[in-house]
């Protein structure tokens, strides 16, 4: 399927895979912290340091008060991981990029991310998740 995407969505879709795979790097860091008492806590400033380097490079700048940055939250097993992702579509609008995830592994959630291109390349902006119950797109932390 990446095969009949254009060049724009094939790079949007590069960048988003790059990320996933950082942050299931990060994820996983993390994991390995945590398993000895108090490290995470003595680590926190390396793991925030590893996270904002991520951000920085696949992200679009703007205040995330609520999101990763702010909580350093990760999870078990990884909410990120690029081994259970299956692209179901990209759809450019403007300089905008929606690419649209399945999830084939945990709660199988569709996810939706936004990437805009913003400096001559292109940046994650927004992550939705499909509620089937509200029948709506809900907006994800990073």
């Amino acid at each position: 399927m990446i095969e009949n995407f254009d060049r724009e969505c094939k790079e949007a879709l590069d960048v988003l895979k790059k990320f996933i795979d950082a942050m299931y790097k990060w994820n996983s860091m993390c994991q390995e912290i945590d398993r000895t008492p108090h490290e995470f806590y003595k680590q926190k400033g390396m793991i925030s340091e590893k996270l904002n380097e991520i951000f920085i490079a696949y992200l679009t700048v703007k205040d995330r008060k609520y999101g990763r940055q702010a909580s350093l939250s990760f999870s078990t097993p990884p909410e990120y991981n690029p081994g259970t992702n299956e692209i179901l579509s990209c759809k450019m609008d403007g300089k905008k990029v929606f690419i649209e995830v399945q999830e084939t592994a945990g709660f199988k959630n569709r996810i939706k991310y936004a990437l805009h291109f913003k400096k001559d390349k292109w940046l994650i902006d927004k992550k939705e998740s499909f509620d089937e119950f509200k029948d709506k797109w809900v907006r994800q932390n990073l």
